[in-house]
């Protein structure tokens, strides 16, 4: 939290957390299984020129996006 934010809630439209910019790295990976296993939904980690579209209840994920999601990291692609 570089801008020393005290309110880092959601507006809670979608059951899943999202981090744009990702970068495949040990420094992420560690924390983010560390912290998946604290929280209830699942952490979607998109790096540039990847994303996710939400229509409705249905998610399509677009490029290198992987989920973090009770201490596993999970690769949403090929």
């Amino acid at each position: 939290n570089l801008e020393h934010l005290k309110n880092l809630s959601s507006l809670n439209l979608v059951d899943f957390e999202f981090f744009p910019h990702y970068e495949n790295s040990k420094r992420y990976d560690q924390y983010f299984l560390k912290y998946s296993q604290k929280i209830k939904s699942p952490l979607y980690a998109s790096p540039n020129g990847t994303g996710i579209i939400v229509d409705g209840d249905s998610l399509q994920f677009y490029g290198k996006v992987c989920a973090f999601f009770q201490g596993k990291k999970i690769k949403l692609f090929t």
